[in-house]
């Protein structure tokens, strides 16, 4: 259980859902546990699967406040306020002026419908009891807030967000306290949603604060709430820029929208949002572009106007993002509708240079590529189909003599360990031809550690 807390301290619920599901599985009786897989589950997204282990708790042990507890969120967040209500009340009297049982009756009067003077009455009593002795707690602050901001009183709702939002910032961190993000990603998104509501008028600020939002990391089901609410603010901006970026990212949903039918599971990052985002666009995605090639350093190695190959690029933001430095991008990927949608994004960025297409490595391989001065190989080693050196042999290929290739872990949903064996595949690839001119480690999306190394090929 230690290991299974520690991943949910870092919001690495993937993890923390991959432990629970095995406890379960050894231990399928165990209510603490049914409740553990419940609770990672809703944290996921997954909304029914998480419901049906939690009322298997549930079951088991019907007078477990902390089960009812979770069960409540997780009926709050598949959006069944009214059975929340009734598994809230199913606790004795005794518990209703429980901290947790007030809160969460602040987020059923939050989820509902029901806005009479006296219900919003009660709810604001009920913050006001919660803050008694913790006026700095940023998540009960968050509930005054959304309170507030329900009951119209606008101007309050805001000064509180911004409280709420100092407070968070002062926290101080460490490896082991809970990561602050998904917290700080629901109280941006309220927020803007309040400030929305007090001056429609002003979307370019909303926008912002929106996007604030998506920068959040780790992402979490507050991330994608974020991003759909940008979608509809950016079209309401006046601002000249958001006007254009607004007309491409409606080319990005319908691109999606016609290969829906499309098996994306390796593209796609947390809370269905694309694995790739890029910054300068407000493209959301679970690795930030600009982040990661301030951390590998290429500009530092690439000639003026060189040639470059992605191989398994997604959405080619890499090579997007490297794109003034380049005279030929080249980058593909097994998922028609990934290269389809980074293509959309080289154009409006006037790369004409980068070209992105379907395609996979062993086919890729069979015609005639040239020679790259940049082979991007972020992570393929486990799906290219073939042996290490021999797959070194056709990156030594691909590059021009003093070419660099950037090899990358693959992710394990953990801050602490990188790929097992990276090392060792590393020197298999050199032996090809190649020699490490530098070394790192990143942890762009706040989930996975990954080591990289740039490769330059000898003679």
């Amino acid at each position: 259980m230690g290991a299974l807390q520690a991943a949910l301290n870092r919001h690495s619920v993937h993890l923390a859902t991959s432990i629970a599901a095995r406890l379960v599985e050894a231990y399928p009786d165990n209510p603490q546990l049914l409740q553990a897989l419940g609770h990672c589950l809703c944290l996921r997204g997954n909304d029914q699967a998480a419901l049906g282990f939690l009322k298997q708790a549930l079951e088991k042990k019907p007078t477990d406040a902390a089960i009812r507890f979770n069960l409540v969120i997780a009926q709050l967040w598949a959006g069944q306020s009214q059975e929340a209500q009734h598994t809230l009340h199913g606790l004795p009297e005794s518990l209703w002026t429980h901290p947790r049982f007030m809160q969460l009756a602040v987020e059923i009067f939050l989820a509902s419908d029901d806005r009479r003077p006296e219900t919003v009455r009660d709810a604001l009593a009920l913050c006001e009891q919660l803050l008694q002795g913790q006026a700095n707690h940023p998540e009960k602050l968050l509930l005054k807030g959304q309170v507030l901001s329900e009951a119209g009183d606008l101007d309050l709702a805001l000064t509180v967000f911004e409280r709420a939002w100092q407070v968070l910032e002062a926290q101080p961190t460490s490896a082991d306290a809970p990561v602050l993000s998904p917290l700080a990603t629901r109280l941006l998104y309220h927020w803007a949603e309040a400030l929305g509501r007090q001056a429609p008028e002003d979307a370019e600020r909303v926008c912002d604060m929106l996007w604030r939002a998506c920068e959040q990391r780790p992402y979490s089901r507050f991330t994608a709430r974020a991003w759909d609410d940008l979608q509809t603010w950016i079209g309401r901006s006046p601002a000249p820029q958001h006007a254009s970026v607004a007309t491409l990212h409606e080319r990005i949903r319908s691109i999606w929208a016609q290969y829906g039918g499309e098996q994306l599971t390796t593209s796609f990052g947390d809370f269905g949002l694309p694995y790739q985002g890029f910054e300068p666009l407000w493209l959301p995605g679970t690795r930030p572009t600009r982040a990661r090639l301030a951390i590998y350093g290429l500009d530092e190695v690439l000639p003026e106007h060189a040639r470059a190959l992605d191989i398994g690029c997604n959405h080619g933001y890499l090579l997007v993002g490297l794109g003034e430095r380049l005279s030929q991008g080249d980058g593909f990927d097994i998922s028609q509708a990934c290269v389809d949608v980074g293509n959309e994004v080289a154009a409006f960025m006037g790369h004409d240079h980068i070209r992105l297409w379907q395609d996979t490595f062993e086919s890729f391989i069979s015609g005639e590529s040239g020679e790259y001065d940049l082979v991007i190989a972020c992570a393929v080693h486990h799906w290219i189909g073939m042996p290490l050196d021999a797959f070194g042999e056709h990156l030594y290929r691909l590059c021009r003599p003093g070419g660099v290739v950037l090899l990358e872990s693959q992710g394990r949903r953990r801050t602490d360990l990188g790929e097992e064996g990276f090392a060792d595949k590393v020197r298999c690839v050199e032996q090809a031809g190649f020699e490490t001119i530098r070394q790192g480690d990143l942890c762009d999306d706040a989930v996975n550690y990954r080591e990289f190394r740039l490769l330059r090929r000898r003679g």
